[in-house]
């Protein structure tokens, strides 16, 4: 499948040492520039000729490279410029009118040089089929890959593997001729080509390899401080003629799955005590940054906790009656007083500061390197967080706070400070149909996803009526980005109430999710629609699924 437009591509290549005495013609920084009659960089060669100019910026319009920034758990209204932006009556605009706890000004940047998507769901609200999702643009359940643990029987465990090696998105930027780069968590199925296990040593080490980010070119394990800079350094050190796809996965806003440790009594040496890797370790660079917090935490009095001052409940707090899931509040644990309840919210609006200054630092080094104007820049989350909705935290819930992410495209032919409130997309499945097509390369025709290129750089609208979903335990679909319908199906460690296994919400009228409409007389041609809806998105995945 080929798309109706394309950007067109051109390479900046770095400069040359002109010298008839130089040996090597290595690329020489523009900043190693000597007069006439110093050396040559590279071979230290004397150089008798005129220095040469730094290459022109290309022309207006031009994308070669793609910086693609990803966070974990970050949902879509932690943008302190999207949050300002949202509708009327969204419910995180309206906790916006009398306070501002969040700010992160570097995203913001990105949102008014930008084109933002506010309705951007998730392909499934978990990380590593999230993840999955969005570097193949392909469904996890359709290979059995439904949890993080989870690992596919045959046949899919062969299909995930022939889908990563042969269409993922590096695989396709590589074949393309582009460098691939990676740094930062991974939380891959098959990640590396020596071992099909999530997060193995040989994926720590290597870098998601069979997703076809090379070796050499892996950055860090690191996926906070150290990324950043890392992250920033690579935009002065690059002197390749290929162009280059860089990803950068942080941790951040993550840590909030470990809010108690704000609390808890035990030092920081006695969690290290008990992690492999201790500090060096994913798990123990967590427990730093959650302990550091807590020096934080334990300075605010009691009496501001009790205010609204430091963050406020959301309003759909309560859980949604008819709910489909028994056990959410006991699986998705909120906490037993007010205070660690707002402690929660607060600790997650410094967690996304936290990233956004992170994201700030490779953000102002690509700014000021030469590859500023010919660079796309993408961002976004692999879910969302609950956040106390529906009297839950974490993850995996098929509410709106859990699904929907950031998601922002930037560059040249791209429109600027668009904050779009109304389009429903897919990021998970969209992505890599869109980033293949901004850089004018054919899309894999078995992709489910659409190209948001057209979109994006001159507003036409999409032909699409459903975006499907899933968790854990539920599939979805969502038409027109008003009413969503989800079935559930009992896995660990969930149960289901007696008789319910579906849910309906009219987002228009009920944005909070709190009325579901699934035995509403009224609405049973409209769930017999989403029902047939849904049964044809699993069948065209071959997901043997019958709803």
């Amino acid at each position: 499948m080929k798309s109706s437009k394309k950007i067109s591509r051109l390479t900046a290549l770095p400069l040359l040492c002109l010298s008839v005495a130089c040996s090597t013609n290595k690329p020489v920084d523009p900043c190693d520039y000597l007069p006439c009659g110093g050396e040559c960089p590279p071979c230290k060669d004397p150089c008798d000729n005129p220095p040469c100019e730094p290459p022109p910026p290309p022309p207006p319009g031009e994308n070669v490279n793609v910086l693609y920034i990803m966070t974990d758990q970050q949902s879509y209204y932690m943008i302190s410029e999207i949050c300002r932006n949202l509708a009327e009556d969204n419910p995180y605009r309206v906790m916006y009118r009398d306070h501002q706890w969040l700010n992160t000004p570097n995203l913001d940047k990105l949102v008014k040089r930008g084109y933002s998507f506010t309705k951007a769901y998730c392909a499934h609200a978990v990380s590593v089929p999230s993840r999955f999702a969005l570097l193949t643009g392909e469904s996890p359940n359709q290979y059995g890959q439904w949890g993080n643990t989870t690992s596919s029987t045959e046949p899919g465990r062969t299909q995930m593997r022939t889908v990563i090696e042969q269409r993922s998105m590096g695989q396709l930027f590589k074949k393309a001729g582009y460098n691939t780069y990676y740094g930062g968590k991974m939380h891959l199925p098959m990640a590396s080509t020596k071992s099909a296990a999530v997060d193995s040593d040989d994926a720590i080490n290597d870098g998601p390899t069979r997703y076809g980010f090379v070796k050499e070119n892996f950055l860090t394990w690191n996926d906070r401080e150290e990324l950043a800079e890392k992250g920033a350094a690579f935009f002065s050190t690059y002197e390749e003629e290929k162009p280059f796809l860089l990803f950068l996965s942080f941790m951040n806003p993550h840590d909030i799955c470990m809010t108690n440790v704000l609390w808890e009594t035990k030092t920081l040496a006695e969690y290290l005590a008990g992690i492999d890797g201790g500090e060096n370790s994913m798990e123990g660079r967590a427990r730093v940054n959650q302990v550091y917090f807590r020096g934080i935490y334990n300075q605010i009095s009691s009496t501001e906790w009790n205010t609204d001052e430091l963050g406020k409940l959301p309003p759909n707090d309560e859980p949604t009656p008819d709910y489909p899931i028994k056990n959410a509040s006991e699986v998705h644990g909120v906490y037993n007083s007010i205070q660690k309840n707002r402690a929660h919210i607060w600790f997650y609006y410094k967690l996304v500061e936290q990233v956004d200054a992170q994201i700030g630092q490779v953000l102002d080094a690509l700014d000021n390197s030469r590859f500023k104007d010919n660079t796309v820049i993408i961002f976004t989350s692999d879910h969302g967080e609950m956040g106390l909705s529906h009297n839950t935290t974490a993850k995996n819930l098929p509410y709106e706070e859990c699904q929907r992410v950031p998601l922002i495209f930037a560059g040249n032919g791209i429109q600027e400070g668009v904050i779009d409130l109304d389009t429903p997309v897919s990021s998970g499945f969209d992505m890599l149909p869109t980033m293949l097509d901004l850089m004018g390369l054919d899309i894999p025709a078995e992709l489910h996803g659409v190209s948001l290129l057209n979109k994006i750089t001159n507003g036409e609208e999409i032909n699409r009526k459903y975006i499907y979903m899933e968790t854990v335990n539920t599939f979805g679909v969502l038409e027109d980005g008003r009413y969503k319908y989800t079935r559930f199906v009992t896995r660990s460690p969930y149960t289901l109430n007696a008789g319910q296994t579906d849910s309906l919400f009219d987002l228009e009228k009920d944005p909070g999710e709190m009325t579901n409409l699934v035995h509403d007389p009224s609405c049973d041609a409209k769930k017999a629609q989403l029902k047939a809806a849904l049964q044809a998105e699993l069948t065209v995945r071959g997901i043997n699924t019958t709803i």
